[in-house]
């Protein structure tokens, strides 16, 4: 019985190690995002932003 107990455990606490792992790479991925956002806008104009976009 107590065996059940510790393998749940170890199932939940992988699930949540995972979780916030993926929550971190999510974070990590927006910044970088957000920074190459910002170095196109130091460098172009909105015109030329978007028409490269597209």
């Amino acid at each position: 019985m107590n065996l059940l107990y510790v393998l749940i455990g170890i199932a939940i606490a992988v699930v949540v190690i995972d979780r916030l792992d993926y929550m971190r790479e999510q974070k990590e991925s927006n910044k970088e995002v957000y920074r190459n956002d910002e170095r196109i806008r130091l460098t172009k104009t909105p015109e030329e932003y978007y028409r490269g976009k597209s």
